[in-house]
């Protein structure tokens, strides 16, 4: 799917984040990819923009598969699947569309944010809210500075601890 401005304008996006997409992409007036938007504004840790673009243009059906750890000088936002086989860690928020799914620990400065399920083989750690649309699971603990809440069940190994 492309992003470009009339997309935008016809989703009512606020002028600030017109401008932004302007700046950025104005060579590009047949659209942008919408993963690659929602890598730039990770980059620059636009969390409510990617909320918000997130809901608009809807969860796709990539997946983010990575062999490893994952580590993130920055947020994350991907609009389908994040798997990883062992850990997670992100200065800034993880948000993906459908489920974000480690099989070690999940760490983020912000918040970790799913449309269905948030799944660690460790602990789920987070400096905001951990928000899954279906299930936070995790086989350690699960702390976030924030809230915890889930559509469906919070089950941890360890603690569940929220509010820092």
């Amino acid at each position: 799917m492309k992003i470009n401005i009339s997309w935008l304008r016809e989703r009512k996006a606020c002028i600030e984040g017109i401008n932004w997409f302007l700046e950025k992409y104005s060579e590009q007036l047949e659209g942008v990819e919408y993963q690659s938007v929602l890598d730039a504004l990770a980059r620059e840790n636009k969390s409510e923009w990617a909320g918000w673009l997130m809901t608009k243009a809807g969860s796709t059906n990539e997946v983010l598969e990575i062999e490893g750890d994952l580590v993130c000088e920055h947020s994350l936002f991907f609009a389908g699947f994040i798997k990883v086989s062992k850990n997670i860690s992100v200065v800034g928020d993880v948000k993906a569309g459908w489920s974000v799914t480690a099989g070690g620990d999940v760490k983020a400065g912000g918040d970790v944010k799913a449309g269905v399920d948030v799944t660690a083989g460790g602990s789920v750690t987070a400096g905001g809210d951990v928000k899954a649309g279906g299930s936070v699971t995790a086989g350690g603990s699960v702390t976030a500075g924030g809230s915890v809440t889930a559509g469906g069940s919070v089950k941890a190994g360890g603690d569940v601890k929220a509010g820092g």
